[in-house]
């Protein structure tokens, strides 16, 4: 079985780590202990996610939607978006093929969110199914603060589904 190259794109994602013993470090631990797992690569910002797609064939993309302001508390490239939905304009460009690079557009990703609005959450399951609705891309949505096991078990999935 071929192991996974993921990205894991949170704003908090260096904040809440080992060092600070946050929420997300154990989340990162158990995905890292995954037979499935290759790399994770963490990132903090958009500009940061779009680089690292365009340099990178990920398998697997970790994504939360809300994405507060860049160092400094300049906005980063998303200005015109609120940083509620900076995520889901990552995702809407993804599979746009906004971003050109080594990861493709129909690269599965799952949602690790707080949010819990009606509209923003159909917003991702549109923008994430793609544009054939006869033939959907992987989108998985799971709410924070997330069960290890549905992480796994997406993630499992998201991987057979690449095959």
């Amino acid at each position: 079985m071929k192991k996974a190259h993921i990205l894991y794109f949170d704003d908090e994602i260096f904040i809440m780590t080992t060092e600070f013993g946050g929420p997300l470090c154990f989340i990162l631990e158990y995905i890292e202990s995954l037979d499935i797992v290759n790399k994770i690569d963490r990132i903090d910002r958009p500009e940061d996610a779009e680089k690292a797609m365009k340099e990178n064939n990920y398998d697997l993309l970790i994504l939360d939607i809300r994405i507060e302001k860049s160092q400094g508390g300049e906005r980063n490239s998303y200005k015109d978006i609120p940083w509620e939905r900076t995520g889901v304009e990552l995702i809407r460009r993804i599979r746009e093929g906004d971003i050109k690079g080594k990861t493709t557009l129909s690269v599965p990703i799952i949602v690790i969110t707080a949010v819990t609005d009606v509209p923003t959450l159909q917003r991702i399951e549109l923008h994430g199914k793609g544009k054939d609705p006869e033939d959907p891309l992987f989108i998985r949505i799971i709410q924070k603060p997330p069960r290890l096991a549905d992480i796994g078990r997406a993630i499992q999935d998201a991987i057979s589904w690449i095959k």
